[in-house]
């Protein structure tokens, strides 16, 4: 179950475990790794729980880690001065350098020590489907935030706890509430299939546009060969007689030098 809530993405979305919706906290204040003169200029997320993520020196030279609060920490290497993109993976958090940025192997660089807060999502996230230009809900198709990870509220599965080999009452309680996560399991498959045949209804008429759009590029750029084979006809027909009468002319000069010899 865990796996599946971590890895379940769509257009590099995470969609599953709470994340989805998830935003940086761009406030300088509560992101300091954002603030000036820390040569970070952006973060990116895709599927982080929400809290704060705070970068230290790693122990061997050239190395960066990211701890959240929950005290787990991930060490990326590589990290060197200037320009790059630093992927913290197992977080889903990227950061993102200027040519500021100044690697230490002491204090973990010019953002040493601080924070990139990530905030969580009330209202999940949209996808773009088309463009209007406007770009309002007519063209995204939104999802609430879905928590389906084993300890969240509806599943509450982690806290399940047996004296020896359990109890009736015990195994009453674990079915019960079993029969409740499954019910909320339904529940988001629900959701995520309603927004899954939005987004395929989306795609089917951009197809059809593309198609017609195309058929009608054909009919002007194609030609009509009934009459371009007509126009033909006729033009062939207006050169032979224009021939004809050319020559009828040609024979009137010579029949009356016949009768002038």
């Amino acid at each position: 179950i865990g796996a599946i809530t971590n890895t379940t993405k769509f257009q590099g979305k995470t969609l599953l475990n709470g994340g989805f919706g998830n935003s940086v906290d761009t406030n300088t204040t509560n992101s300091t790794a954002l603030a000036a003169g820390t040569g970070v200029y952006s973060a990116d997320i895709s599927g982080t729980a929400a809290g704060d993520y705070t970068i230290t020196a790693g122990t061997a030279a050239g190395t960066l880690v990211l701890t959240n609060t929950a005290g787990t920490s991930q060490t990326v290497s590589g990290v060197t001065n200037g320009a790059q993109s630093i992927s913290f993976s197992s977080f889903g958090l990227t950061i993102n350098t200027t040519a500021d940025f100044v690697r230490s192997d002491t204090a973990g660089g010019s953002a040493g020590g601080t924070v990139i807060q990530v905030d969580a999502g009330t209202s999940g996230g949209s996808f773009l489907v088309r463009s209007t230009g406007s770009y309002s809900s007519d063209d995204l198709v939104s999802l609430e935030n879905i928590n389906l990870t084993t300890g969240a509220a509806g599943l509450n599965l982690d806290s399940l706890t047996f004296s020896g080999n359990g109890t009736g009452a015990e195994w009453q309680a674990a079915l019960t509430r079993i029969d409740t996560a499954i019910d909320t399991l339904n529940g988001a498959f629900g959701d995520i299939g309603a927004a899954q045949n939005r987004i395929q209804y989306a795609m089917t008429n951009t197809d059809t546009g593309i198609e017609n759009l195309q058929a009608a590029e054909s009919v002007i750029r194609d030609v009509d060969m009934a009459a371009e084979v007509t126009q033909q006809t006729k033009y062939s027909i207006l050169q032979q007689a224009s021939q004809a009468m050319l020559a009828q002319a040609n024979q009137a000069p010579q029949g009356v030098l016949q009768l002038l010899g």
